[in-house]
């Protein structure tokens, strides 16, 4: 039986429209009722499988099948649009980045215009749900990326598989069947490498495919309980929206990704049964349907403008309503975009014929990917007078992967002096890293060597004698009086960012129960081993601001001082690190070799805790100290060099 010709469903665009609202939310910090708003580019995929699968398989059934054809209807419906955004993001970031961040979205222009960017944020960046990455603001074309990879193998998929099946039957099968196995590998994958299952074609295809596997059901017309099916699928797709807090972020996609793939796929089902239920009916109203024609561009925008709003905002706008200007910007330029750029192209009253599409997206494919390449060598943000200093210093510091050698196998970095023997050892995670130069520059005063292993913060096991082997052999292989340990405390007990943290729904007690048994583990270990005194790095404290460097900048440029508004409150600090606080002192008394150093009286002042000071930044991100904050806690680490430089070898 040929496929009837695809009908126009007006829910659909409803879909599209609880989709999109759903990532703006979540994207724009309203977490705590839309818990689970990253669903909606879930949604979307398996809408686009399946809308892309109903027009191949008819034209292919129709014999009007061009595969020309197809590419030039994608790129009518994708490039555009995409093209407009990047040039707006490159204004913006012109007038608010830094030097550094100008290079990032270089770097990542080249890769989106080629539809490689989940690629390079699989590579480059710790990962979609990690706070850092609310820098990029083309973070959210990694699904553009995604969706253009498999708009290059479905179609040749299909028409293969249509050239040596017979049977519709047979089709459908093997669709059902590569989803199955793409499912298979995503729930496998993301046991060990979680980014590479958010990010990629392969552990993500399962989704596009569910769609594109309910187009043969419809073909089939098979759709009993179809008003049911409808409804059943519509609470799916709501509860995962509003309920998926709870799903651990690390555990995503996975299984857990199915579950509002098939709310999606039963609400596709139905089809024209939609329009027989009141939510299929609400879906249909124009409201919705307006919302979704211009969901499109309103995922393209919406992130870039909240990264930037968020970066040149003096305070926290996340989860609050002074994001509402940001929303209306938002709207409006998806409306102009999809009534002055995306309609005319599509409808070809612009670009009207497929030499002159083709030729034009060549041209703007290669310009943005040389501007790319060679703009972040010769093109600089502008930077008011008096801002640069706010820019020393202010970026990531690398000193741990520049001295990075192996030692046994384990990747470790020498501090201090090379030619003395390694008496100190620093463990910990990015809290540790940060604290590098600062350690080696007083351990070389001293006269003093050492090393540190430090993990990431997503990384695991932690780097401690309890959880990680590798710590263990260089513990065994050296002989070392000293040990230091800096953790961001709170990731491990709280786990949320200050400005997250609510202390009537902390509930840290378990948590801390656990790692303070790990710490007891990791302390008897060390002093079996040798180490004569153990330092503990307090928490240090954090900031309601990301990337102060770049906030600082935004102020400049509206006339104020950073000075007067980049601070946390030290009373806030407190509270978000009083679990971490008291567990480590519980360790501190249960050991008289532990000894807890505080890392507060030296960065927080009159009840504030600054993240720049004489127009130098502290910070570079919410919690990790620069070069020069790290510097402000020399004196606290010199006294423990000053005690090893006096101490006889061992």
């Amino acid at each position: 039986m040929s496929m009837e010709k695809p009908y126009y469903r007006y829910d659909i665009d409803g879909l599209r429209a609880v989709a999109v609202l759903a990532v703006i939310f979540y994207h724009a910090g309203f977490s705590t009722f839309f818990s689970g708003g990253y669903v909606g580019v879930d949604i979307f995929f398996v809408i686009s499988g399946y809308i892309i699968t109903r027009i191949i398989r008819y034209e292919l059934d129709s014999g009007t099948w061009s595969l020309i054809n197809f590419y030039e209807r994608r790129f009518r419906r994708i490039l555009p649009p995409l093209f407009f955004m990047l040039l707006v993001c490159l204004i913006m970031a012109w007038i608010w980045y830094d030097l550094e961040q100008m290079k990032q979205l270089f770097r990542m222009i080249k890769r989106v215009v080629f539809g490689v960017s989940n690629f390079f944020l699989y590579k480059n960046t710790g990962g979609y749900f990690d706070a850092p990455e609310e820098e990029l603001p083309l973070l959210h074309t990694w699904s553009l990326s995604v969706e253009e990879q498999f708009y290059v193998v479905l179609p040749l998929l299909l028409w293969s598989i249509w050239r040596f099946r017979s049977k519709a039957c047979d089709t459908a099968w093997l669709v059902l069947f590569l989803a199955v196995c793409s499912m298979a590998l995503s729930a496998y994958v993301v046991t060990f490498d979680a980014k590479f299952d958010f990010y990629m074609l392969p552990t993500r295809a399962f989704e596009l495919l569910l769609g594109a596997a309910v187009t043969f059901a419809e073909h089939n017309g098979k759709r009993a309980f179809a008003p049911w099916c409808y409804l059943c699928g519509l609470a799916v797709v709501f509860f995962c929206i509003f309920g998926f807090g709870r799903v651990p972020k690390e555990s995503f996609p996975g299984l857990w990704a199915l579950l509002p793939c098939i709310g999606t796929a039963l609400c596709l089902y139905a089809g024209a049964s939609a329009k027989d239920t009141g939510a299929g009916r609400l879906l249909s109203g124009r409201v919705m349907r307006g919302i979704g024609l211009i969901s499109y561009s309103l995922y393209l925008y919406h992130w870039p403008f909240l990264v930037f709003f968020r970066q040149v905002s003096p305070e926290p706008v996340s989860g609050t309503w002074k994001l509402l200007p940001v929303f209306g910007v938002v709207f409006a330029l998806s409306w102009l975009s999809y009534v002055f750029i995306e309609q005319p192209i599509r409808k070809k009253r612009f670009l009207k014929t497929r030499g002159t599409l083709f030729a034009a997206a060549f041209i703007c494919m290669l310009g943005f990917f040389l501007l790319g390449h060679f703009g972040r060598k010769h093109i600089t943000p502008y930077v008011p007078d008096g801002a640069e200093t706010y820019l020393l210093e202010a970026r990531e510091w690398n000193f741990v992967k520049e001295h990075t050698f192996l030692l046994d196998g384990v990747p470790v970095a020498r501090l201090g002096g090379e030619s003395r023997p390694l008496s100190f050892l620093v463990l910990g995670d990015s809290h540790a890293a940060m604290l590098a130069h600062a350690v080696s520059e007083e351990a070389s005063e001293h006269g003093v060597s050492g090393l540190i292993q430090a993990r990431a913060g997503n990384e695991t096991p932690v780097a401690l004698p309890s959880d990680d082997q590798s710590c263990r052999r260089i513990i065994e292989k050296g002989s070392f009086n000293v040990v230091l340990l800096s953790f961001r405390w709170a990731s491990h007990l709280e786990q949320c960012d200050l400005d997250q943290f609510a202390e009537e729904h902390s509930d840290p007690e378990e948590r801390a129960r656990r790692f303070s048994e790990k710490l007891a583990v990791s302390v008897e270990y060390m002093l079996r081993h040798g180490v004569r005194n153990i330092y503990i790095m307090k928490p240090v404290p954090a900031q309601t601001t990301y990337y102060p460097a770049s906030k600082a900048i935004g102020i400049l440029k509206r006339g104020g001082n950073p000075e007067d508004s980049l601070f946390s409150s030290l009373e806030a600090n407190l509270r978000y690190n009083q679990s971490s606080t008291l567990m480590l002192e519980r360790i501190a008394a249960a050991y008289p070799q532990v000894h807890l150093l505080d890392p507060v009286p030296y960065l927080c002042f009159e009840g504030k805790c600054a993240a720049v000071r004489d127009k130098r930044t502290l910070y570079t991100d919410d919690d990790h100290l620069s070069v020069w904050g790290a510097a402000l806690l020399k004196p606290l680490l010199r006294n423990i060099f000053a005690r090893e430089a006096e101490s006889p070898a061992p």
